[in-house]
Formats: structure tokens, sequence, C-alpha cells
């Protein structure tokens, strides 16, 4: 069953919990001397203000940080390639009331380094989350397949190295305009979901709200806190992406259908522990949930821009298909963010780095049952055995 949750976070308008002008001055590139080895390019990000309501962000696309040669032959034969992105966002940003509990397929931020952050999903045929079935270097980045376009899909040490035991510096800001920091709180604790709100952000000692990036399910922002501003990608070099709202995987019908046949799109090892019954199960549940894309159905989002600086999502019920996923708690543990000890030496990265330190916790985590779809006797829907990690609180807008 699933159930829209209504949150009242009680958050003081009187407060700015967008960037402030030090957090600004971190988006620069990593090491903006490095030529990156696929392009041939330097990384460049910035931050410009426009004299209005928003400020604009611009990455070209490089890392600016070590990454791999792409393709990579045998798990994402995809080119790594340049692509220029601005998106315009609130320089104060407009929270809301509840939760918007979507997020579009494609960029949910930009990280402090230009590296763009993709939301948590994989287009693969069952939806799971991407760090767990997809190549990635060793910073933690890869380029999507429709443009080679370099993005996260997690946290990543080699934008921002944490310190154990110190609080998190800003990884970078989501498109609501709210930043979105590492998992170690202002005491240097590290966070985990249970600590946060359903978006995956909470209210400092600060008073600001900051989006947070952890190491268990959902990960970081399961839901957007704040309004998209109107003019997200009215620039001079806009972004490709268009913003939908995502209710399902969370992906609609705009996502790759491809992809249930390219080799890269899953990891033969990391599913084999499930039964071919298993497999064809979630296919028939993933196709059933996306059987609306054939109606023809509109998104889930009615978008009002005709006042103010926001585009203010009009809410709409789209509860007509069958839930292929449901969302359970079980007694499990997780590897949590690494970090580097003070007064170490970590290098780039916490990737296979004996340096780095990795909290393993055990709890009630996060994870995603697969729904079979129902037979025909109309004896109800059979849960199976295949559980994955996902990011997802997959209910209606």
């Amino acid at each position: 069953m699933f159930i829209v949750l209504i949150v009242s976070l009680g958050l003081s308008g009187a407060v700015n919990h967008g960037l402030n002008d030090t957090e600004v001055a971190q988006f620069k590139p990593i090491n903006a001397t490095r030529v990156e080895q696929n392009t041939g390019l330097t990384g460049k990000v910035n931050i410009s203000d426009n004299g209005g309501s928003y400020w604009t962000v611009y990455s070209n696309g490089v890392p600016s940080h070590g990454d791999m040669v792409w393709p990579e032959p045998e798990g994402r034969p995809i080119y790594l390639q340049e692509n220029p992105t601005a998106i315009n966002i609130p320089k104060v940003p407009k929270l809301r009331d509840t939760p918007l509990m979507c997020v579009p397929f494609g960029i949910v931020g930009v990280a402090t380094g230009g590296t763009v952050i993709y939301n948590a999903y994989s287009p693969r045929k069952n939806c799971p989350m991407a760090l767990q079935v997809e190549v990635f270097d060793q910073c933690g980045g890869h380029p999507n397949p429709s443009r080679g376009h370099y993005h996260y899909h997690g946290h990543s040490s080699c934008n921002r190295m944490e310190v154990c035991g110190e609080q998190s510096k800003i990884f970078g800001v989501a498109i609501d305009g709210i930043p979105m920091f590492g998992p170690f709180d202002e005491n240097g604790k590290q966070l985990i979901q249970t600590d946060l709100d359903i978006c995956g952000g909470r209210t400092g000692a600060d008073g600001r709200y900051r989006y947070h990036m952890t190491g268990d399910p959902p990960f970081y922002l399961n839901c957007l806190r704040g309004e998209i501003h109107k003019d997200l990608h009215k620039t001079s070099n806009p972004t490709r992406d268009a913003f939908m709202c995502n209710p399902n995987c969370p992906m609609d019908d705009n996502f790759l259908p491809t992809c249930v046949q390219d080799k890269w799109c899953e990891d033969p090892e990391k599913f084999a522990k499930y039964s071919e019954a298993e497999r064809n199960a979630s296919e028939a549940a993933f196709k059933e949930l996306r059987y609306w894309k054939k109606a023809n159905r509109d998104f889930t989002c009615n978008w009002n821009v005709t006042s103010g600086d926001f585009a203010e999502c009009i809410e709409k019920s789209n509860s007509s298909y069958t839930k292929g996923f449901a969302q359970v708690r079980k007694n499990s543990s997780h590897t949590l963010v690494g970090c580097c000890p003070k007064g170490e030496e970590c290098g780039e990265t916490c990737e296979k780095n004996s340096k780095c330190y990795f909290e393993t916790r055990v709890g009630m985590f996060l994870e995603t049952e697969i729904l079979a779809k129902k037979d025909k006797s109309g004896s109800g829907a059979l849960t199976i055995g295949a559980l994955i990690y996902i990011i997802a609180i997959a209910i209606a807008c």
C-alpha cells in the first residue's frame, strides 16, 4: 500500500535557506588545469548573478578530477563528451508546506566541482538504484547513454573528501536552490536517512535547511522541499534535460526505453542470485507499472508559471496503473560514506583507499520489494524475494 505523506517541517520563512556568499565561492573546478583524458578539455564551473531572483550555475560537463577512459567496454560502452549545461536556481528558495513528491529524470543538482548530479535511479528494466548495478569510475561518476554527459548518482569523495568527525562542507546545490551537503552533521556525526526528513534533509543548528547525501537508501533528494524557479532552463547555454514530474520509478515515458536490452544496463554478477522466475516477475511488474505510457496520459504535475518567480506544481492523481514496487524497512547493515581520518592525507578519492575509514552500521534500512503482477485467479500480488536498493517513495504526485 502506498500512502501519500503530508509533512510540515516548520521551517522558518525568515531564514534564507539558499546559497550564501561563502558557499557560492566553493563552486570552482577541483583542478582547473587538469586536462580530461576523454575530451582533451579542462572542467569549468561557475555561478553568476543576473541581478535578479536567481543564480545561474554553469558547467561544461567535463570532470575536473580524475576519471577513467570511456567507453568502458565490458560495463558501459558510452563515450564521455563535453556537455555545456546551465540552470537557474532561486537565490531565496521558496519552501513548500508539503514536499513535492517527485524528482526529475536527469539533473537534480550540480556539485561544487562542476559535475552534475542525476537522480539516483537506473533506467534499467526494474529501475534499481544506479549505484547498485551500473559501472562508475574511481570518483563515482560516469557518462549518460544519450550524449555522454558525465554525472554522479551519489556522494563522491573526489568532489568533497569528508573528514572523519568533522562537519561536512557543501557538496553542491539542488535545482530548488537548497544546498546539498555530505553526511556529517555539525557535531561530526555521520547521518543516516532516519536522521533526516522524507526528502533527505534537515534543519541544522543554524536554522538553515539542507539536503544531505548519506550512505544508505534512499541516499539523497527523495523529494523536493523547494519550488522550482520558472526560468530553470532559460539560459544562453541551456541543458537539454527538461524538468518533468516523475512519480513512479521515478521514470516517466521519456526515460530510455531501449535500455532494457543494452549491455550496460545491468551487471549480471550482481543479479545472478535472482532466479529466472524472479527476473520475469519483476520485468512483468515493471511493464505493468508503466502501462500508462501507452495511454498518452498527462504528467502528474501541471505547472503554474503565470505569476511570480516560481513554477509551482499543481499536483494531480495518477493512480490508475498497477504499482510495481513496495518499500519496506528491514534489519540489515550498510557501509556508509567513507571519510579521511583527521591528520591523514587520503589523496583524491576514498574508493579502494585503505587510508579512508568506512563505518558499517546495523539498523532498519530501507529496501524495495518488487511486486509480481496479479495472476488471473485474482489471488492478489505476489511478493518475490528479489530485493534491491533504490531511492523511491513511489507515490503518485
